[in-house]
């Protein structure tokens, strides 16, 4: 489901894919916060680092959403490799389980995921 209404994006949801420009990461996680349910997850797809903080999406979003718990799936997003055969991503968690569910969820014949806990790395 895509939506922007942040209540029927969060509730009874197992996921949330949380695609975000980066100065609005903050802003959306806090409205978002009442919503989320503990343990939670939330894939955040956007790259950036917050100006005044220098703190990562993820970490803003688990800052302003305790209760969550806070995945990554990042790749190519340069046109010419989005539209080749050759389209990888990289999904990463704390957990090794989340980032193998978000994997799982992700992964076809023309997406390939793979895991990783180095969730700066993806990101960076």
């Amino acid at each position: 489901m895509f939506t922007t209404d942040l209540k029927k994006a969060a509730e009874g949801m197992d996921m949330i894919v949380l695609a975000v420009p980066s100065p609005f990461i903050r802003s959306t996680s806090a409205n978002m916060k009442p919503y989320v349910t503990k343990g939670q997850l939330i894939v955040n797809v956007a790259k950036g680092i917050e100006e005044n903080t220098l703190m990562t999406l993820p970490d803003i979003i688990q800052e302003e959403i305790p209760q969550a718990e806070v995945a990554v799936l990042s790749g190519p997003s340069h046109a010419r490799k989005v539209a080749s055969d050759c389209n990888n991503r990289s999904a990463g968690a704390k957990r090794r389980s989340a980032a193998e569910y978000v994997q799982s969820l992700f992964m076809n014949e023309s997406f390939r995921v793979y895991t990783s806990p180095d969730m700066i790395g993806i990101e960076l």
